[in-house]
């Protein structure tokens, strides 16, 4: 995570070479995929999302 000109920039996962899909909602979120499967999340003031897709691509249940 990073604050840049007062925005919250995150990002989940490995990004290099993916394809780039801009998610629809509210929120600025960009799915990274390769091969149709999402290895990669990044977002502007999203923490939380990037956060919930984090916990989805390393397996991690609640």
């Amino acid at each position: 995570m990073a604050m840049v000109y007062g925005q919250m920039i995150s990002g989940v996962g490995y990004t290099a070479g993916a394809d780039a899909h801009l998610e629809a909602g509210e929120e600025f979120i960009v799915r990274h995929e390769t091969d149709g499967i999402v290895v990669g999340v990044t977002g502007i003031d999203a923490v939380g999302t990037v956060y919930q897709w984090g916990q989805q691509l390393h397996g991690v249940r609640a």
